[in-house]
């Protein structure tokens, strides 16, 4: 398995609008409706599954959830069956990510 690497809110900023990586949210519905990060894919870590990650070997994958400890479990579950792209857990978080002024979008 791949080191897990831990990201700030800027990489994850200029990973996700450079096109370089697909940013997966694994907070659970009632987190969600409460705002994401934009450009986010929502899929709850309860539900998640690493045969539904997009695999593009070009793109990382970034995983956040509230304050990264669902999103650090994802990253591992992931990177233990897919070795074919990077895997980044955003530990702040959508709290830091809120608490930091940045772009929130809602359902």
């Amino acid at each position: 398995m791949q080191p897990i690497k831990h990201i700030d809110a800027d990489t994850v900023e200029t990973l996700v609008k450079s096109g370089e990586a697909v940013l997966i949210d694994v907070r659970e519905p009632e987190e969600y409706l409460q705002g994401y990060i934009k450009g986010a894919v929502f899929m709850p870590l309860s539900q998640c599954h690493p045969g539904h990650a997009p695999r593009n070997p070009d793109k990382a994958i970034i995983f956040y959830c509230k304050a990264g400890g669902r999103s650090q479990q994802a990253c591992e579950a992931f990177a233990a069956t897919n070795a074919v792209c990077d895997f980044y857990n955003y530990a702040g978080g959508f709290d830091e990510w809120k608490d930091q002024d940045r772009a929130i979008e809602y359902v």
